[in-house]
């Protein structure tokens, strides 16, 4: 039986969670990125955290990109205005 799209998403996070977990504890890496998934969106976003005060520095994508992203998903017909032509 195929999976549905609700289990292959849970899989993809539990797979993106992990991934993130060994980036966050890795030694290899500079101890000012952390990598995290935003809930709203499920994208992956890297922060540069300055390590004495732990303020973010920089976040890719921006808190602003998300904010837009998550707009985008919430519209009642997903993304059709970014569909039709000119």
């Amino acid at each position: 039986m195929p999976a549905t799209s609700n289990q292959t998403a849970q899989v993809h996070s539990a797979q993106v969670s992990g991934a993130v977990q060994t980036l966050n504890q890795s030694s290899f890496l500079n101890r000012g990125l952390t990598f995290s998934e935003d809930k709203s969106t499920h994208e992956t976003v890297v922060k540069v955290v300055e390590a004495q005060s732990g303020m973010v520095i920089a976040q890719i994508p921006s808190r602003q990109a998300l904010a837009i992203a998550q707009s985008i998903d919430a519209l009642p017909q997903k993304g059709a205005f970014l569909n039709q032509k000119a």
